[in-house]
């Protein structure tokens, strides 16, 4: 999932109203910010004819939430959704700051337990 801020959201605000808006599983607190981060150019976005010219690259943040026993119904911006474990979904995953943000997910859950 990913979703720019609206207005003054933070980035968790907005994270915690994407994940509602696109999977709607409400989070309220079970997010935890990684701590890597990244910066996309403007001309990924469709959108960024329409944005403030001084707007070069967007931060890109990374959260990880706990789901767990929340079945996951799609909004219309998605068609299926699939499990998968760090191993199988890091060759999968189109950009390197999203394989860098599943590593570290991965890694903090397997000293966690």
């Amino acid at each position: 999932m990913a979703g720019g801020g609206e207005d003054d959201e933070t980035p968790l605000q907005t994270a915690a109203r994407e994940t509602l808006e696109e999977i709607g599983v409400d989070t309220d607190k079970n997010f935890r910010c990684l701590e890597s981060q990244s910066a996309i150019p403007r001309n990924c976005f469709a959108a960024s004819a329409h944005w403030d010219r001084e707007l070069i690259v967007i931060p890109e943040y990374h959260f990880a939430v706990d789901v767990a026993e929340r079945e996951p119904v799609l909004s219309n911006e998605h068609t299926e959704y699939m499990w998968k474990d760090c191993a199988t979904d890091l060759p999968i995953l189109k950009w390197e700051s999203n394989r860098i943000a599943l590593q570290e997910l991965d890694q903090y859950l397997r000293w966690s337990l």
